[in-house]
């Protein structure tokens, strides 16, 4: 009987954040956590049972997904400043994987599947400050394209083969096990320059302006989605609210979070845009969820569980 979820990349920042959500509120169920490292980069609940493998590999999935009932998407393998330097090494590391556990999951008659993807990116410049789902997708960046080619792939694999797919599109996450995680998110980089006593690195005059949700915020949203969101919909998952890279540093000095610090201006670069803050009204719609913790609270909480 098929009664397993499967979280692809479950190991990371995001998934392993709602690893520890999923396995907290569906205790009947089993958890298995797909990677493709030995161990997971961040540590597991113990009834979740992680698994090394190659989504690529059209047998390994598809023996793997015999038992399995349910997909939850987060695999993906570069950040946006590797995917930047080297395009074509992010679309071979990327995308051959995801197309094939969607297509091996629309065989294997999976009853749901959400992938997560990217609200921070695949939309590119903005036409308004709030931005909603219906936004048009113009992504500036080849980590934003392969972002939006994936969703294409999945509303294909739905259209076509009636795959069962939710979209999420998180906002930019930020929390205690991003620390030391090179590439992934300004906050976190705060923290490391803070604690290696080195330069924070702020691109542009005041750096860009992002939405920055806490992790735990994020966790319960996606895990909401995964139950209740509606097939072949995409929500948005922020905050709402914009704060630039120079008022993030302010904050943290004026909490008390850094001290001592300095600040390096560079050049902006060509594969950010200026501003992105998501309108998540829909994830409220439909489900419910809407962000609980601000950045002051969540700054702080991301400071006490160093």
């Amino acid at each position: 009987m098929k009664n397993k979820i499967l979280v692809a990349g479950g190991g990371g920042f995001i998934g392993s954040a709602l690893v520890d959500v999923l396995c907290k509120h569906l205790q009947g169920r089993s958890i298995r956590v797909l990677g493709r490292s030995p161990f997971p980069k961040f540590s597991l609940p113990i009834n979740a049972e992680y698994i090394q493998g190659d989504i690529s590999s059209e047998e390994f999935v598809s023996n793997l997904l015999i038992n399995t009932s349910e997909i939850i998407d987060l695999t993906y393998s570069t950040v946006p400043k590797t995917s930047f330097d080297d395009p074509i090494a992010d679309i071979i590391s990327n995308l051959p994987a995801s197309v094939n556990l969607m297509r091996q999951a629309s065989i294997n008659n999976i009853s749901r599947y959400l992938l997560v993807s990217s609200g921070g990116t695949v939309y590119g410049p903005t036409r308004e400050e709030l931005i909603s789902e219906d936004h048009p997708t113009n992504p500036i960046s080849p980590y934003g394209i392969s972002k939006l080619l994936i969703e294409k792939y999945a509303n294909f694999y739905h259209n076509v083969h009636n795959l069962p797919i939710i979209i999420a599109r998180p906002s930019n996450p930020y929390g205690t096990k991003q620390i030391g995680n090179p590439g992934q998110g300004f906050i976190g980089s705060v923290f490391n320059s803070s604690k290696n006593r080195t330069p924070i690195q702020i691109f542009g005059e005041n750096g860009t302006i992002r939405d920055y949700i806490h992790i735990s915020d994020l966790a319960q949203g996606l895990f909401q989605c995964f139950i209740s969101g509606k097939v072949s919909k995409t929500y948005n998952f922020g905050t709402g609210v914009g704060t630039n890279n120079l008022e993030i540093i302010e904050k943290m000095s004026s909490l008390g979070i850094i001290q001592n610090f300095t600040i390096t201006f560079l050049p902006s670069r060509p594969f950010d845009v200026n501003m992105n803050i998501l309108d998540s009204s829909l994830a409220e719609i439909d489900f419910n969820w809407k962000s609980t913790i601000d950045l002051d609270e969540g700054l702080l909480l991301t400071k006490e569980s160093l």
